[in-house]
C-alpha cells in the first residue's frame, strides 16, 4: 500500500514536468520556419516581426503629418537659426573667398551681413518645404522602410529571443515540478492520514 502512494507522490510532478518539456518543445520548434504535416509556416518570430513592423509603418503613417509639423514648426527652424547663421557666416567668410578669390575682393563686412540675412531668410523658407518633401516621400511612404524594419525586428528576435525562451522556459518546467511535487505531497500527506 504505501507503494501506491509513492506512485501518487510522483504523478503531479512528472506530469506537470512533462506539459512544460511540450510547451517548450512547442515554442521553441514553431519559432523559426518549420514545416508540419506538408504544411509550412514562416514561424512565429516572423510573423511577430511583420506584425510590429506593420503596426509601426501604420502608426508612422497616421502620426507622420504631425511629427513632419512638429519637426518644421516656426519656433523649431527659429531654434536652429544661430546654427544656420554660424555656419552661413563661415562660409561667405572662410570658404567663398578660398573658391572665388576675386568675389572676395569685393565683399566686406556688410555686405556679408546682408548675404547672411537673405541666406538665412532663404533657409528658414525652404528648411520647411524640403523637410517636408524628404520626410513624406522617404519616410511616410517608402515600402523598403517598412520591410527594412521586418527584417531588423526580426533578426534582432532570431538572435536573443531562443535563448531568453530558453531560460525563462527552464525556470517554468522547473517551478511546474516543483508545484507537482507539492501536490504530490499534500496528496501523500491526504492518504496518509485516511488510513489512519
Amino acid at each position: 500500500m504505501c507503494h501506491s502512494f509513492s506512485i501518487l507522490f510522483w504523478i503531479p510532478a512528472i506530469v506537470l514536468l512533462a506539459i512544460g518539456l511540450i510547451l517548450l518543445l512547442i515554442v521553441q520548434g514553431t519559432m523559426l520556419p518549420y514545416s508540419f504535416f506538408g504544411r509550412k509556416s514562416k514561424g512565429w518570430i516572423a510573423n511577430l516581426s511583420e506584425t510590429l513592423a506593420t503596426t509601426f509603418s501604420t502608426q508612422l503613417k497616421a502620426n507622420g503629418p504631425a511629427l513632419i509639423a512638429s519637426i518644421t514648426d516656426k519656433n523649431t527652424v527659429e531654434r536652429l537659426r544661430p546654427f544656420v547663421e554660424t555656419e552661413i557666416d563661415k562660409f561667405l567668410r572662410e570658404k567663398l573667398p578660398v573658391q572665388m578669390p576675386m568675389i572676395s575682393m569685393f565683399i566686406g563686412d556688410k555686405t556679408i551681413n546682408q548675404l547672411k540675412g537673405i541666406f538665412v531668410g532663404e533657409v528658414e523658407v525652404l528648411f520647411p518645404m524640403f523637410i517636408e518633401q524628404y520626410a513624406t516621400e522617404n519616410l511616410l511612404n517608402n515600402e523598403c522602410l517598412v520591410n527594412k524594419i521586418a527584417n531588423t525586428i526580426h533578426s534582432t528576435l532570431s538572435d536573443k529571443l531562443p535563448y531568453l525562451i530558453l531560460k525563462k522556459g527552464i525556470i517554468v518546467i522547473i517551478l511546474l515540478t516543483l508545484i507537482g511535487i507539492l501536490i504530490g505531497l499534500l496528496q501523500y500527506a491526504f492518504m496518509e492520514r485516511m488510513m489512519y
